[in-house]
């Protein structure tokens, strides 16, 4: 093998590596913001959940109608958020909800955006996520309940 061969395929091999550690790190940071939500909601903290939110937060709910025909949309903002949440009893630190119980799915990540998918008992998120300033913020999400293990725990 030439030496500009052998050069190129270090160089590829570099670039290579270089992705593979920034998906990871983004891996984490992602992962770090969805956790900074969904336990910042339980255990009422609204500084984790402001960390986790983008201020043009848009929020919809999908919900089933109290007639039972339908859906209903529920709209929810970066302020009505942080202040439901500072109105929630500690959940985590009462044991009403498990840290365990709370599950964290990165869909994919792209090199600004990550879609990601959280569930607890209760619920069901799905989470659009920026790089603003180099920090990963929840910026669109749509949820509904998670009627499957509400159902579970009804019986």
């Amino acid at each position: 093998m030439n030496k500009l061969s052998f050069l190129i395929l270090i160089i590829y091999f570099c670039q290579i590596n270089s992705y593979a550690q920034k998906v990871k790190n983004d891996s984490l940071a992602i992962r770090e913001t969805v956790a900074d939500y969904i336990e910042g909601w339980y255990s009422g903290d609204t500084a984790r959940i402001k960390m986790s939110l983008h201020s043009d937060l848009a929020k919809r709910g999908v919900l089933a109608s109290r007639d039972g025909k339908g859906v209903d949309l529920v709209m929810s903002s970066y302020s009505e958020m942080i202040d439901w949440t500072g109105k929630n009893p500690n959940l985590i630190k009462e044991n009403k909800v498990l840290k365990s119980d709370l599950k964290i799915t990165i869909i994919e990540i792209g090199v600004n955006i990550a879609n990601v998918k959280c569930v607890s008992n209760e619920y069901i998120d799905y989470l659009q996520l920026a790089r603003i300033n180099n920090q990963w913020k929840i910026l669109n999400a749509i949820w509904e309940f998670n009627y499957q293990e509400i159902m579970k725990m009804n019986k």
